[in-house]
């Protein structure tokens, strides 16, 4: 009997999501989903995830960077809401058998810097910007993961 006491306790330890991520969701029973909005007063994200992630939208006037980590759970930002200061902007990423996925204006300037293995991360929006006094850096450190920007 305990050797599949043993093996239950881990299933359930596997199964349980762990999440360091303190905001509150409104969870929509029809997509299992949870969403989540969030208005920082500083404008930056921090994102600690392992085995779990989260659907969100930054509300806040700014959005001034921040540092999304993420192992084996996944990542969705909306940043359509919100405005990029003028200057650089980082938005450091690393991420483990994850997925990102950030919602970006297509008016927004984005530099990607990558080190990845197998791995990648693409923009798949139609143009990459028209500012020329702002601009968001992504520096994403991905393994066996993946991430892409949508408008």
């Amino acid at each position: 009997i305990w050797p599949t006491v043993i093996i239950l306790m881990g299933i359930l330890l596997v199964a349980h999501p762990f999440t360091h991520h303190d905001d509150h969701y409104y969870c929509n029973k029809h997509r299992h989903r949870k969403y989540s909005y969030r208005q920082s007063e500083d404008g930056h994200v921090t994102y600690n995830f392992i085995m779990n992630g989260v659907d969100e939208i930054f509300l806040g006037p700014v959005f001034r960077g921040g540092e999304i980590n993420a192992i084996m759970g996944g990542v969705k930002l909306e940043l359509r809401k919100t405005t990029l200061p003028e200057g650089e902007t980082l938005l450091k990423i690393d991420s483990i058998f994850s997925g990102v996925s950030l919602l970006i204006p297509e008016d927004w300037p984005v530099e990607i810097r990558t080190e990845s293995l197998l791995g990648t991360f693409a923009d798949n929006r139609p143009s990459n910007g028209q500012y020329v006094d702002r601009k968001l850096i992504i520096d994403a450190n991905l393994i066996l993961s993946g991430g892409e920007i949508k408008c």
